[in-house]
This record gives C-alpha cells, structure tokens and sequence, in this order.
C-alpha cells in the first residue's frame, strides 16, 4: 500500500484536480445544456441526489466521519506539525476536502459519460466497460479490455476497503453485490432505490439536526464555518 501511495500519489492528485475542472467545465461551459434522456424526470431532484450521494459516500462516510479528524490531526497535511493547534484547526477542513469537489470530480464525469451513452447513444448496459467498448469503434480487442475494466472493479472495491483479498472474499463481495441488486430490482426501481435511497437520506438528515441541537450548536456552527474558509484559503497547496 505504501508503496502504491509513493509511485501515485502525485498522479492521483493531478488526476482529481482535472477532473474536478473538467466537471466544472460540463456543468457551465457549452455542454451543459446537453438534455440526456427524453420526457420528464423520472424522479424528483431530492431522490436524485440521495441515491447519488449514498452511492458515491455509502459506509465510507459513517465510518471516516466519526474518526478522520482524529487521523489528521494526529498527521495533518501540508508539513503541519502533528498534535498541534494548527493541525486539529485543519483535521476538519481536510475531511472538507477529501469528501468535497475533489471527491466528487471522478464520479461525474463517470456519471455523465455512462449517462450519455446510455440515454443518448443508447447503449444496452450501465456500466463502465460498455461505455468504453462503445467508444472504441471497431478496435479489435474492446471486449477483452471491458472484461478487464468490470474485474478490476471487484478488486478496487476489496482493495478501497483494506481486507485481504482471498478467494473467499471475492466471492462473498460478488454475491452481496448481488444479493442486493436483486432485492432492489424485485421491488422495483420506484419502491426498491429510491426508497431505499430516500429513508436513508432522511434518516441522516434527522440525525445530523439531532447532533446540532442536542450537541454544542454554537461550537459546531463555528467549527463549520472556520473549516470550510480554511479549505477554501488552501485548496490548491492541499
């Protein structure tokens, strides 16, 4: 892992850093105004978004956002000195980070590309692999290549959770995977997703306002906003 981290740290960073422009770009530049699909919405905007952000965030979030802090603050960024009061001033505004635009930036242009190629060039399957087969042409190995894209994607989603990847856990991760495709497709997208989607969603609303009142709202509030200006003074160095 360490050594992963030495040889793509810099290329990951510089990665995240297009994508969060280019997302930026598609949004407000002159594709933005791109239609994809045809008719109306199918769901409204607040289903939309919860079934995206719990798909983007999903256990990560609940499990970092109880003890990210704590690890940047035990060591922060930017050559900040562990244990200090600069570095638990930053450790909230480095969790703004990881989980902001910088986050977000990949799943877009994700999201538009199989979007567009499913609702505009109407291609057959959501997924990453088809899309990419799809814009290859003709080339004589795109099938091989998608094969290879879908297998890697059960080996990042074993490796992004830190366990051992043994044949037992690949198994386990692909009938999961499954299991809970099929649960949700029986009930249907309407009572299945976006139900699911919807009462998680309200959930972690309820939760959240829960902490806020209930807990020291004006540490909190000050807390938040002192985080989000200090992401935002050092963006680019971070």
């Amino acid at each position: 892992f360490l050594g992963a981290t030495r040889i793509f740290s810099v290329p990951l960073m510089l990665f995240t850093f297009v994508t969060t422009v280019l997302a930026f770009y598609l949004a407000f530049g002159k594709y933005g105004s791109i239609r994809l699909g045809e008719g109306k919405p199918e769901y409204s905007n607040f289903s939309y978004i919860t079934m995206m952000a719990l798909a983007a965030l999903a256990s990560a979030a609940v499990y970092w956002s109880f003890t990210e802090w704590a690890a940047y603050y035990e060591a922060p960024g930017i050559h900040l000195e562990p244990y200090s009061v600069e570095a638990l001033e930053a450790s909230l505004g480095y969790s703004f980070f990881h989980w902001g635009f910088a986050t977000q930036g990949p799943y877009v242009l994700a999201g538009v590309a199989v979007a567009y190629a499913v609702y505009n060039k109407k291609v057959s399957f959501i997924k990453i692999s088809t899309v990419c087969e799809c814009m290859m042409g003709d080339f004589k190995y795109k099938k091989i290549i998608g094969k290879l894209i879908d297998i890697s994607v059960v080996f990042c989603i074993i490796g992004a959770a830190g366990v051992e990847t043994t044949f037992a856990v690949q198994v386990g991760v692909v009938l999961v995977i499954a299991a809970i495709f099929t649960f949700t497709s029986f009930l249907g997208m309407e009572r299945g997703k976006k139900t699911i989607s919807n009462l998680a969603a309200g959930l972690c609303i309820l939760f959240l306002l829960y902490i806020l009142f209930a807990g020291p709202t004006n540490f909190i509030l000050k807390n938040f906003i002192s985080s989000l200006g200090w992401m935002g003074d050092k963006y680019l160095r971070m």
